[in-house]
């Protein structure tokens, strides 16, 4: 009695998942037939998906309709391997076998297209800074040559190129000066992490440079600089501190990021901290940075203002230079 009691619920079992496991099948082939009619081809690449992992009966178009949508979705690899499997089992007489042999050859063109940008994105990643420093410099002074190179070089992801497009956007050097995509090609290489398109990239955000005018993402961009070790970003970013523009004013912290600039060999981080030290009213500290700026600034015309400035405060603080 207890065998012919297990058997019937065997047979009850069999009775009840045979038809589940159908339907889940046609509910799948269905629903895949309906994304790849609205050219949903995302969809119809995951119902096929799931259809492939349930080992389920499937018409023979199957493997043709699967490759059309893993193609459509840019899985060209696994797009190739269902066209072959459709050529393969379909044979000449298939339904689609001329559209595949088609789609198949499409799949090898695409993956050696693929394969050609991989590379001259790996080229342009490769460019040392020195490189692309010299074809900024040849594109600014009208070589339109080195221009076309150093966009390819941008577009295929150098963030070095990137940022130095960004530059001549912004300064009209070579190319017509425009402040939107001077942001944008900033934007690019800040994204990357590279820290002096942070700093730019701040920069234009504090003075609504291609940008609106936004303080809380220039400070964002300048204290994402300043981590990565940007003395120019450290001294603005004091600035912004000092001032309380973006964020809460904090002398203190405006000052600790004046030191660590200076500390780090920033001529005009010497000099903010002086200065403030100077407002402060402690004199051997201001003594000791302007000292320093002033000595550091020097002959070199990119800081002159600063060495003024430096020579004016010391003088002030009965300093003779």
């Amino acid at each position: 009695m207890k065998k012919l009691f297990a058997a019937i619920f065997f047979i009850y079992v069999l009775a009840v998942q045979a038809p589940s496991s159908e339907t889940e099948t046609e509910v799948l082939i269905s629903e895949a037939d309906t994304a790849m009619a609205v050219k949903d081809f995302a969809v119809a690449a995951q119902k096929f998906a799931k259809l492939e992992a349930l080992k389920a009966n499937v018409p023979e178009t199957f493997s043709y309709q699967y490759g059309i949508a893993l193609f459509e979705t840019g899985k060209t690899k696994q797009a190739k391997l269902q066209f072959c499997q459709y050529i393969r089992t379909a044979g000449e007489n298939g339904e689609f076998y001329n559209e595949a042999v088609n789609m198949y050859a499409k799949t090898e063109t695409k993956e050696a297209e693929e394969k050609e940008i991989e590379e001259s994105k790996a080229y342009a990643r490769a460019m040392s800074e020195k490189q692309v420093f010299a074809l900024s410099n040849a594109a600014a002074n009208g070589d339109a040559v080195a221009l076309e190179s150093l966009r390819r070089n941008a577009r295929n992801g150098s963030f070095y190129a990137q940022q130095q497009l960004g530059l001549l956007y912004s300064n009209g050097h070579g190319v017509p000066q425009d402040p939107v995509l001077a942001a944008n090609w900033f934007r690019k290489a800040a994204e990357q992490g590279y820290a002096p398109a942070q700093h730019n990239l701040g920069d234009c955000y504090h003075d609504g440079h291609g940008v609106p005018v936004d303080y809380a993402e220039a400070v964002y961009w300048f204290r994402k600089a300043s981590e990565q070790g940007s003395v120019e970003a450290m001294t603005t970013l004091g600035y912004s501190y000092l001032i309380g523009e973006g964020l809460a004013k904090d002398k203190d912290k405006g000052l600790e990021w004046f030191l660590k600039a200076a500390e780090a060999g920033s001529v005009a981080g010497m000099y903010a901290a002086g200065h403030e030290y100077a407002r402060r009213g402690l004199r051997d500290q201001a003594i000791q940075w302007l000292s320093k700026a002033a000595s550091n600034s020097l002959n070199n015309s990119e800081y002159d203002l600063l060495h003024n400035n430096a020579i004016e405060e010391l003088a002030a603080l009965g300093v003779k230079q």
